[in-house]
């Protein structure tokens, strides 16, 4: 029964990574606690932050763009969202670290302190995030 459930999803209600956030943030009541990090040498991002301000690395060999942190946040929440149909499901808590600065090419030789925002660029190495669903839990029995 579940195998002919999961046949009839057409291509048409898969929608790509990038495309579904929108809807999912929309039922999206608060943000995950993040009580499961440990906060020391990190910084706080939000999702907005890492799609609108942050690179995209690429492959080194062919300079093909790999997955952006954005879109691996997006299908992650996807997943989630399918897989906890109905369930209440809390806005990712995205802890960044290892800050890898940079600027555009035409800013190159630039000292850093005339440069303008828009000629900043920033990455960050490091990412974890927390997605909660408060609507679910387990209670394991410790002996």
């Amino acid at each position: 029964m579940k195998q002919q459930q999961q046949q009839s999803v057409t291509k048409e209600e898969v929608k790509p990574v990038g495309e579904y956030l929108p809807q999912v943030i929309n039922q999206i009541e608060v943000k995950s606690s993040g009580r499961a990090f440990i906060e020391s040498n990190t910084v706080e991002g939000s999702l907005y932050e890492i799609n609108n301000s942050h690179l995209i690395p690429v492959f080194l060999r062919e300079n093909q763009p790999l997955i952006s942190q954005g879109e691996f946040i997006d299908a992650t929440m996807q997943a989630v969202s399918r897989t906890f149909s109905g369930e209440r499901i809390l806005s990712p808590n995205i802890r960044l670290s290892h800050p890898i600065k940079g600027r555009v090419p035409d800013a190159r030789n630039k000292p850093a302190n005339e440069l303008r925002e828009w000629e900043k660029t920033l990455y960050y190495d490091r990412l974890a995030f927390l997605i909660e669903i408060p609507s679910v839990n387990r209670q394991h029995k410790v002996d």
